[in-house]
């Protein structure tokens, strides 16, 4: 803090060293702004000359972990802290859905609607009587002003040992064991208990956890002593010794539960240390009988089932040895009540240790976070995919084969650096035939990457009059002898798998009538692909202005490079100047595909068209 001519409170910050970000609306309602929008100066501290009168002043070293304190305060998952000081300290609040009202900083009960704010999304105080109040709930608790009011002076030790005795939590700073001693691992090797029973994260929680058995779990330093002593015979006067023995042999640097591991501490991309709490639980292999989820798959994907036995195998067995092994995107593509959904969400994401997890948001990019998609093994879309454009279509395909083959992912939760982490997934997706441009893009990188497959009616799916319920209750109970089925009795055909070293476990596939369907519907994506392969070769500008009679002659010309897919693609004028019109509205729209942006336009009544290539970022 600064200090000017012996006074503290009031003058401002000096900050050296840190990056901060000041964004959004104050709690009084003021928006954050730009004042003097100039570059950044980088000034030596040595060099900096200080007014007469003015210097630093540096904060007493505090008692307690305020960083993990505060950080626990704007936790959804954690309130009891926040409701456990209200009670104490503001014993006449009135409670509603999103906040606490008080008459004032008192605590007293409000007359009308209260004055006093405190928002229970993260203990922030906000008084809205003019006063400009706008304090965390420790600053306010403890602030001269309330002492004021209520004659109580409250000190930072009086919250904390509240706290302590009332939640467990103990925000204090352990004391080193030895004056001006340091420590390493090497230091604690004469303890006697098991410590991989333990972990400390080193984030801004700044917390133990400790494995239960089913799974790990965060506990208090309350209850950290109690196992310590418990079940470990840990004397009080070797407490402390043991407690920063751990501290400093079982660092994490994330809590992050991912398909596929086991529980415990693993390695990220860096090698450093994270823990996942709990271990993949997926089903196991019974010997029995499975005919409603034979009926229901023989139903829907007649002789094309072999290859969902294939995949449901390969990806079974990549989950159970933790392989990391890619397998294909399942697509299944047919009428509505032939059970697709049914299939993704109560035969694969059960037999793969998960429920039905909807991927969608993440694949066409609104969100960037995927901690709670990394929990799941089958990753799921249904129903059609509203693209707003090309670009968008696009970074759904890119964003799937990531997915898919990538061998490492980057896990991002909110609030969390993220980390890379090795990781592998199934996706699938069920599709109605009428929302077949909801697929990703058919080019040379998804190919090899998609299992489309085409669902038929058929009379074994449950009926509306028949008891759901039931129904799905036999598909949970025959899972485990489908499982047997696939672990000891299917074999991937030889007539399917790859011809080189395993990779997916078997050739992609595609559904003949399905193809045709998609090149119908993305006719567009081909002349775009003809257009840029045209002007972009060897002698040709990427840039056309003229007739569209003339560019259509052009391209038809049986010398051409493209001739064989345009004569293909565009069978007289018209169909021509039809697809040319698709390129244009998405030109308009902002989502020129594959970089070609086409205008059409007329001229003394002659229909002309300007074409042009961008070459960047489409190579």
């Amino acid at each position: 803090m600064l200090k000017i001519v012996g006074r503290i409170k009031g003058t401002g910050e000096f900050r050296s060293g840190v990056l901060s970000t000041v964004y959004g609306i104050h709690p009084n309602g003021n928006r954050y702004q730009w004042i003097n929008d100039s570059p950044i100066i980088t000034v030596e501290y040595k060099d900096i000359v200080w007014p007469d009168g003015w210097g630093l002043e540096e904060p007493a070293p505090s008692k307690f972990n305020k960083k993990r304190f505060w950080s626990l305060l704007s936790s959804d998952d954690d309130r009891s802290i926040k409701e456990f000081l209200v009670s104490e300290y503001f014993s006449g609040a009135r409670e509603s859905e999103k906040e606490w009202r008080c008459g004032d900083i008192s605590g007293r009960e409000p007359s009308g609607q209260g004055s006093l704010v405190i928002f229970k999304s993260n203990g922030w105080c906000y008084e809205r009587d003019g006063t400009g109040w706008s304090k965390g709930l420790l600053e306010t608790i403890t602030s001269p002003e309330r002492t004021e009011l209520t004659g109580e002076t409250i000190s930072e030790e009086d919250v904390f040992q509240f706290i302590k005795e009332h939640t467990g939590e103990d925000f204090s700073v352990k004391p080193s064991l030895k004056p001006n001693a340091s420590y390493s691992k090497e230091d604690h090797r004469s303890y006697s208990f098991d410590a991989k029973k333990f972990a400390y994260l080193i984030d801004d929680s700044d917390c133990f956890y400790f494995n239960h058995g089913p799974k790990w779990g965060r506990i208090a330093d309350q209850r950290l002593r109690l196992i310590l002593k418990q079940d470990h015979d840990v004397e009080d006067d070797e407490m402390e010794g043991a407690i920063r023995h751990l501290m400093l042999s079982r660092q994490v640097f994330a809590v992050a539960d991912i398909a596929g591991y086991n529980a415990g501490v693993h390695q990220d991309s860096k090698g450093r240390p994270f823990l996942v709490t709990e271990t993949t639980n997926y089903v196991k292999p019974v010997r029995g009988a499975w005919p409603t989820i034979e009926a229901l798959l023989t139903g829907m994907l007649r002789d094309e089932v072999p290859y969902f036995h294939s995949w449901m195998k390969w990806a079974y067995f990549a989950l159970r040895d933790q392989s990391r092994a890619p397998g294909h995107f399942l697509v299944i593509m047919g009428p509505p009540g032939c059970g697709k959904t049914l299939t993704q969400e109560k035969i694969i994401s059960p037999i793969l240790g998960c429920g039905a997890t909807n991927a969608t948001d993440y694949l066409i990019g609104k969100t960037d976070f995927n901690a709670d998609l990394l929990q799941s093994f089958h990753l799921m879309t249904s129903d059609g995919l509203a693209f707003k454009g090309f670009q968008e279509r696009k970074m759904y395909t890119e964003k799937v084969k990531q997915l898919l083959v990538n061998s490492e992912q980057r896990l991002h939760a909110k609030y969390r650096n993220g980390l890379m982490v090795p990781f592998n997934c199934r996706l699938s997706c069920s599709l109605n035939e009428s929302a077949i441009d909801s697929l990703p893009l058919r080019d040379k990188g998804m190919e090899d990457k998609l299992l489309l497959l085409k669902g038929w009616s058929h009379s074994n799916p449950p009926k509306p009059d028949d008891d759901r319920l039931r129904f799905e209750a036999r598909l949970r109970e025959e899972l485990p002898a489908y499982v047997d089925f696939l672990v000891n009795t299917w074999q991937i055909p030889e007539r399917i798998k790859e011809p080189s070293a395993e990779r997916f476990g078997f050739r992609a596939y595609q559904n003949s009538d399905l193809v045709d369907q998609i090149a119908e519907v993305s006719r567009e994506v081909q002349l775009a692909e003809i257009l840029r392969a045209y002007f972009l070769s060897q002698g040709k500008a990427g840039i056309y202005v003229g007739l569209q009679s003339d560019l259509y002659e052009e391209l038809g010309r049986s010398e051409s490079k493209v001739y064989r897919r345009f004569s293909g693609l565009c069978k007289s004028p018209e169909a021509f100047g039809s697809i040319l019109g698709e390129l244009d509205k998405a030109t308009k729209e902002g989502n020129p595909i594959f970089g070609v942006s086409v205008e059409k336009y007329k001229s003394n009544g002659v229909r002309k068209v300007k074409i042009s290539v961008r070459r960047e970022g489409f190579e």
